[in-house]
């Protein structure tokens, strides 16, 4: 495009001068003929002309001039038309040109907040998997407690059971004893029962023990998986930060290319508007 309005332009300045050496060559033929004329006055009394017909000559001579003088005149006006087209040309590049660094702005502004977004969004997630690593290791320290806890009441129940039977062993003897008694059937009968209520408690406060465990195992599965899937969400949301910077990287490079060749289209045809008005002059 730029090299063909230089074309039109030279041409045109080609036009313009041949129109100012034409116009040169006019004025020279008018100075002759206006001498001529004064020949012709100073022997019109020897002329075979008469007078009406030099003047009818004169005439049709400057009919002739003026006739030229309107067709340069003409070239001059589209001149100006097309000085006129190289403007509206020059403003429709200054506005691309505005238009590109304002898109090019906004796209710099928008890539700023998705990266802002994104970089919220890994610090809410790596907040979270801190406190998924405080739980899940404050759940697995009292799941260890509780397990210690329940095998100590395991030991403490396997030592009941066994004094329980070394007491109903006994029992059973000291009721076989007919001279002696230790301890009267009465006696034996609370310690038994006393012993019992002991086991049973120690029974229960082991199946409670268990059912702890158990659900703080739940517990423990349960906030294992969550902190998996938040450490997966977070390497998604990682490698999707990445993916985006990549393609506003890309985005940003094209965009800056087109208002670099916006500028150098500018550039041109500011130049080639200061010589076609230097030539004007």
């Amino acid at each position: 495009m730029n090299l063909m309005l230089q074309e039109q332009i030279d041409s045109l300045q080609q036009q313009l001068s041949e129109a100012y050496d034409l116009i040169d060559k006019l004025q020279t033929q008018n100075n002759h003929l206006t001498n001529n004329q004064q020949q012709l006055a100073t022997t019109m009394t020897r002329s075979t002309l008469s007078k009406s017909q030099i003047l009818d000559q004169r005439d049709t001579e400057i009919q002739q001039l003026r006739q030229q003088l309107q067709l340069k005149s003409l070239s001059c006006d589209e001149l100006s038309d097309q000085n006129a087209s190289l403007k509206d040309q020059l403003q429709q590049s200054e506005q691309q040109s505005e238009y590109y660094k304002s898109e090019f702005l906004k796209l710099q502004e928008h890539s700023l907040q998705q990266q802002n977004q994104f970089k919220q969004t890994i610090q809410q997630q790596q907040t979270q998997i801190a406190h998924a690593q405080a739980e899940l290791s404050s759940s697995v320290q009292k799941l260890k407690l509780f397990e210690l806890e329940s095998s100590e009441l395991k030991n403490i129940n396997t030592q009941l059971e066994n004094e329980l039977t070394v007491f109903k062993v006994a029992k059973s003897d000291n009721s076989a004893q007919t001279s002696f008694k230790l301890f009267t059937d009465s006696d034996l009968d609370i310690i038994n029962t006393k012993f019992e209520a002991e086991l049973a408690d120690l029974t229960l406060q082991l199946n409670n023990q268990s059912s702890l465990n158990s659900v703080n195992s739940q517990k423990y599965e349960f906030y294992k998986n969550k902190f998996l899937q938040i450490e997966s969400a977070n390497n998604d949301l990682t490698v999707q930060l990445n993916e985006l910077n990549d393609v506003l990287q890309m985005d940003g490079n094209a965009a800056k290319k087109a208002l670099v060749q916006c500028q150098i289209e500018l550039a041109e045809l500011n130049a080639l508007r200061t010589q076609f008005v230097v030539n004007l002059k």
